[in-house]
């Protein structure tokens, strides 16, 4: 059920119903999503680099809400990398802070989300119902995929500052209020 909830939302948001936006957000911060990434090991030291596509022109990372997605997907490309399953707020407060995200690349609901969003998703209250089990959190920087379908790490380094956190929780402390 809760797939078939996210993806009526995303097909909401996707043709332009904005007043979806923030439940989109709740539900992807607090499930697994699929992320398209390559292992990087530096001796003891492992982290994933996220892959970013172009998106109307713009690089945007490409999230999935379900593995079948995201093998759909990437059987129609170059790539050849194992999804990164990883909770929705983890990956975004780890996500460079000016990236947009593609929900569900090439589904019949897929949606840009903006920086914004992609951001709000990292602080989103958590919907406990839906919360996902063994999820894994780990380390990222973003990478971009280049023409031959090599990887070439960007300079971000995905560590949130403390101060980007006491932003985020600012930020859900003010929309909390709003809707009061």
């Amino acid at each position: 059920m809760e797939k078939s909830v996210l993806n009526l939302y995303l097909k909401k948001l996707a043709s332009g119903d904005l007043s979806y936006a923030e439940r989109v957000c709740s539900r992807l911060s607090n499930r697994l999503i699929f992320v398209p990434a390559q292992l990087i090991q530096q001796g003891s030291h492992v982290r994933y680099a996220a892959t970013t596509i172009t998106h109307d022109g713009r690089l945007a990372v490409p999230l999935f809400t379900t593995e079948k997605l995201y093998r759909g997907w990437i059987v129609n490309s170059d790539l050849v990398l194992e999804p990164l399953r990883i909770l929705g707020a983890d990956l975004c407060t780890a996500l460079d802070v000016t990236m947009p995200a593609i929900i569900d690349p090439g589904s019949d609901h897929q949606v840009l989300l903006e920086p914004e969003l992609v951001d709000y998703i990292a602080v989103a209250p958590i919907d406990e119902e839906g919360f996902a089990e063994g999820a894994v959190t780990k380390s990222l920087s973003i990478a971009q995929i280049v023409g031959n379908g090599g990887v070439q790490p960007s300079s971000y380094e995905a560590t949130p500052s403390l101060e980007q956190i006491e932003k985020k929780k600012s930020f859900l402390n003010f929309l909390k209020a709003a809707k009061a």
